[in-house]
Formats: C-alpha cells, structure tokens, sequence
C-alpha cells in the first residue's frame, strides 16, 4: 500500500470547520437530545429488569456534558450560504443570458446528475488531438450511436464533453464510416441542440469535417441542412 502524503489544513480552515461542526450540533441539538434520553430510558427499563442500578447514567451524563458546552460556546457563528454552482458556459450572468444560453443552462442543470458511463464507454464522442494551429478536435463516431441510446443523454454528454472548449477554437469531425439508418441522432434532437447551443459555440467553433459521407447520411443533411449547414465543410 503506498504512503500517501499527510493532509494539512490552514488554521482559517480548522476554524471553518469547527464553526460548521458547531453550527450542526447547536442547530440540531433538540434531535441529539431527544435520541439520548429515548436511548437513557430503554436502557434504564432493561437495567431495572436485569436489577442494574446505573440504568441509563451514560446517557445523560453525555446529555448533561453536551449541554454545557454548547452553554459555554455560547451562538454558533453564521454560516454563509453557498451559492448554487450551476453548469454555466462561464461568459455570461443569468440576467444578460441570451434565449440559448438560458436554454443551454436549463437543459445542462436537468442532466446534470445523469449517469453517462454508458455513452462514454461507447466512444461515441471524445476529445482528439490538436491541430497544427493549435486548435482543439473532438471526434463523433457515427457507428457507435445505436437507435436504443438515449439522444438527449448523448446531447448533455457532447455538450459537457466540449464545454471545456468553449472559450477557444474547436473543430468537429464527423466519422460516418459503416454508419446506418440504426445510427442517426432524430432531425428533432438536433433541432433541439442547435437552439440551445450558447454563444461561445457561435463564436468560437471553426469547423466541422464529415468523413466518408453515404447515401443515408447525404439525404439526412438534406433534411438539415439548414440547421446545420454553416456549421459543415
């Protein structure tokens, strides 16, 4: 088993902690109570049957010592509230947020908590090397999508794929290599994706190359074209 270095905590830290401990017991301290003393009774009826004097005396000792501490303590300190981390493009405050980016946040908030092992096993969609310009590729294998999977778990999962990407340029290559009809993300989805897209994706993502292009796939962009076509070299 390896050694793993000793964990050190800043004294600003330990206060924290101790103010939060401090917090949580003071604030819940009428449950802590009320368990001792129903945990002091059941334990004094079976001492009184087993003719054992000390009944619950541990109990309330805790009870009482608990009590005059948090007497002595005194108010706990205030705690602040944490704001609420949403899954944000970054560029952008809510209140100046684009239909898109509202959109964009809503729908990554909604699947935020879904498990995506299993379209992230499948390959489906990864993050590739980089350009000789410095520009970040990310690959969709086609193939890998099958009609069983989830679309919309595969929309959270490429955009929290790309996120990261945002800020900078990123380009797209569309593997259809041996794709089918089984392969194809619903017309419906994509439309739904294109409207949620937020605007760092308008501005920084440079191109999207599809790669051996069949018949399936030919009059599939027909049906999108508009959709997506600026998007497509």
């Amino acid at each position: 088993v390896p050694d793993f270095p000793p964990t050190t905590f800043t004294l600003e830290e330990r206060q924290d902690d101790v103010g939060r401990l401090h917090w949580f017991i003071d604030t819940t301290k009428d449950k802590i109570f009320k368990v001792l003393q129903q945990k002091s009774s059941n334990n004094i009826s079976n001492n009184n049957n087993n003719n054992n004097e000390e009944g619950g005396e541990n109990e309330e000792n805790t009870f009482d010592q608990l009590k005059t501490i948090l007497t002595k303590l005194g108010p706990p300190p205030e705690q602040k509230k944490k704001k609420k981390t949403a899954v944000s493009t970054g560029y952008k405050k809510r209140g100046e947020m684009s239909k898109s980016d509202a959109k964009y946040e809503k729908f990554m908030e909604r699947y935020n908590n879904k498990n995506v092992e299993i379209i992230k096993s499948k390959k489906i969609y990864y993050v590739g090397s980089k350009t000789k310009l410095g520009i970040q590729v990310l690959y969709f294998v086609a193939r890998n999508f099958k009609a069983s999977d989830d679309p919309d778990l595969l929309i959270y999962y490429i955009l929290k794929t790309t996120q990261p990407h945002f800020s900078k340029k990123f380009s797209i290559v569309m593997d259809l290599t041996l794709s089918t009809s089984e392969n194809i993300i619903p017309v419906q989805k994509i439309m739904n994706l294109m409207k949620m897209l937020p605007t760092a994706v308008n501005t920084n993502f440079d191109t999207m190359y599809v790669l051996h292009c069949n018949t399936i796939y030919r009059n599939y962009f027909k049906k999108i074209e508009k959709i997506i076509g600026k998007y497509t070299k």
